[in-house]
C-alpha cells in the first residue's frame, strides 16, 4: 500500500510541475477572443475590449487561462503533499 502512495505522490508532483510549466507559457490569440465574442453575441462585426500584446495575444484572456492552469497545479501539488503525509504516517518514505 505504501509503495502505491509513493508512486501516486510522485505522479501528482509531476502533474503539478507539468501544469505550472504549461500555465507559464500558455497564451490566447486575440483573434480567438474576437471569434468567441462574435459567436456569443451573434454579430458578424465588432469586438470586445482587449489589451493586445505583441499584436497577437489577448492579455486578459491569457491571464485567465494561466490562472486556471495554476489552480489545477495547486490542486495536484496539494494531492501530492497529502499523499506524502499519508506515506510518512505509514512509515514508507
Amino acid at each position: 500500500m505504501a509503495d502505491y502512495l509513493t508512486w501516486a505522490l510522485v505522479f501528482f508532483g509531476g502533474l503539478a510541475a507539468a501544469f505550472w510549466l504549461y500555465s507559464a507559457n500558455c497564451k490566447v490569440r486575440a483573434q480567438e477572443v474576437i471569434d468567441q465574442y462574435r459567436k456569443e453575441t451573434g454579430s458578424d462585426s465588432g469586438s470586445p475590449a482587449q489589451i493586445v500584446v505583441d499584436d497577437e495575444f489577448d492579455f486578459v484572456a491569457s491571464a485567465l487561462k494561466q490562472s486556471r492552469w495554476s489552480a489545477d497545479a495547486a490542486v495536484a501539488a496539494a494531492a501530492s503533499i497529502a499523499l506524502q503525509s499519508a506515506a510518512l504516517a505509514l512509515g514508507s518514505v
